[in-house]
């Protein structure tokens, strides 16, 4: 379908029919860092999917705190926040799990993604742990965080191209005070 001088057309015309259209708009989604897929159904049609990658964009996130640092959540990857009590975790297979609503979801400890390695174990903590449930797809982790601030509408700046690929980030943005907030790469942390 991308290959230059690709048609489906019967007849080719001097203005019609000869192939040019799909190559460009891959190259052109290509020039501006996104993708393009294409799903078909034979006798039903076909989808065409262009993903863009984040410059500016205004999105609903959950604002938390991971060690002492205010992060930021897209709110359309949150299922919902809860407040547990240490005993309530349980080991399977050497992974830290929580039993919700006759669901097991794993979870992990958001200060040991960002940097704090000692982080490992949530037996010992002698507070109650805040917890945010994320999916991705059909996929669900919870994510121990410091704190639950509250809910607001961010702005979206892209990391730019040295720091694109950084793992767990997928942008930042600037909160109330000036400081920076970095975004949470859901997908990231689902697939830990």
């Amino acid at each position: 379908m991308f290959h230059p001088g690709f048609s489906t057309a019967q007849e080719i015309t001097d203005v019609s029919g000869r192939g040019v259209g799909m190559d460009i708009v891959r190259s052109t989604v290509k020039k501006l860092d996104g993708q393009i897929s294409i799903n078909s159904e034979p006798g039903k049609g076909s989808t065409f999917k262009i993903t863009l990658p984040l410059t500016l964009a205004i999105s609903q996130a959950l604002m938390v705190k991971i060690l002492g640092d205010i992060f930021a959540i897209p709110l359309n990857s949150v299922s919902e926040t809860l407040t547990i009590e240490p005993q309530n975790i349980k080991k399977i297979r050497g992974m830290d799990v929580i039993v919700l609503r006759e669901t097991t979801i794993p979870i992990v400890s958001a200060a040991s993604i960002f940097g704090n390695e000692k982080q490992k174990t949530f037996k010992n903590s002698a507070k109650d742990l805040s917890v945010v449930i994320l999916k991705s797809g059909e996929r669900k982790v919870g994510l121990v965080v410091e704190q639950l601030l509250n809910q607001q509408e961010i702005v979206i700046k892209s990391l730019g191209k040295y720091l694109q690929d950084t793992r767990y980030i997928s942008g930042a943005t600037i909160i109330g005070d000036g400081d920076v907030a970095l975004i949470i790469d859901v997908r990231d942390v689902v697939s830990k």
